[in-house]
């Protein structure tokens, strides 16, 4: 639940900064602590209101770029009528970019959205952040009141998008370094597949403000499934799952989520110990008080021959 409520508020204040941000450079206007206060409410309601209208799931609509002029039409009139030196037209477009980039583009960095409904259903992702992270939900705060207790509005904006930039720019080469070391630590069999993702509910069982960076991370192949974290840049990688099959598999997709899907009752082990450069593992299977030793031959693992 506390997730779900940072969740909402990261998107409200993207909405919010966006809204005010873009108002005052349209308007070319200094703008009061009042007009300020207003201006971040309503971006705020524009900033989480796609998922009033439904679920990203299944209502692809409320959250599609080419259909955000509509969602943002009654906010935009609302602003409107209380600001009312703001015309319709700068109300509307400053709104329509408060949902593209409150809620659909953040959603794109993090879990997804249907970002090029009714062109496409699929739900693009970069999953660079959990929606919610303390650290960027943070960073939007303190951008939030250097804002409104700021009379220097031009270098507020320029600070504010370096900043995001930045963060975000480090986030993706980040992701990508994480994925190179998770692929070389353990032996994978071809085809494989390696999801690298924000720590989603991990977030909320650490202390340590320094574990919210960690990455999680799945990977699945014919005949292993992994699961763990990873540090920041990738130099600790811990699994708290290893399995794997005695028989291959197929590795199926659903809503940008893998899986493995065997067929019949497929017996499974807990690895307790790998060779990578061996190309060698041992495992623990229920109920047997002897580990077992595979090695791969070929693109499959089999029991390893003493003889």
């Amino acid at each position: 639940m506390l997730l779900l409520f940072l969740h909402v508020l990261s998107h409200a204040l993207v909405g919010a900064l966006t809204l005010s941000f873009t108002v005052a450079v349209v308007g070319k206007k200094e703008l009061t602590w009042k007009e300020k206060c207003i201006l971040m409410f309503f971006g705020g309601v524009a900033g989480i209101f796609p998922d009033l209208l439904g679920n990203r799931t299944f209502s692809y609509w409320t959250h599609a770029i080419v259909f955000s002029p509509i969602i943002a039409l009654p906010i935009g009139l609302l602003v409107r009528f209380v600001l009312t030196h703001v015309t319709f037209i700068v109300a509307w477009m400053c709104n329509s970019l408060a949902v593209i980039f409150g809620h659909l583009l953040y959603d794109s960095v993090g879990h997804g959205a249907p970002l090029i409904y009714p062109f496409s259903k699929e739900q693009i992702s970069l999953h660079y952040l959990e929606l919610g992270d303390p650290w960027f939900l943070t960073l939007l705060c303190i951008m939030a009141l250097s804002f409104l207790l700021s009379s220097h509005r031009i270098w507020i904006y320029k600070v504010a998008a370096i900043v995001a930039i930045l963060f975000l720019s480090f986030k993706g080469v980040s992701k990508y370094w994480v994925e190179q070391q998770v692929e070389a630590a353990f032996a994978l069999t071809e085809p494989y597949n390696i999801t690298v993702y924000p720590p989603d509910e991990y977030l909320m069982t650490v202390t340590n403000p320094l574990d919210w960076a960690q990455w999680s991370f799945d990977i699945f192949s014919e005949q292993r499934y992994l699961r763990g974290y990873a540090s920041l840049i990738g130099t600790n990688v811990d699994t708290h799952v290893n399995q794997l099959f005695e028989e291959k598999g197929e590795i199926v997709e659903h809503k940008g989520r893998y899986h493995i899907q065997l067929a019949g009752n497929v017996e499974e082990c807990t690895v307790v110990e790998e060779n990578v450069e061996e190309r060698e593992i041992t495992c623990h299977q229920p109920g047997e008080s002897k580990a077992k030793e595979y090695e791969l031959i070929g693109d499959s693992w089999v029991v390893k021959d003493k003889n």
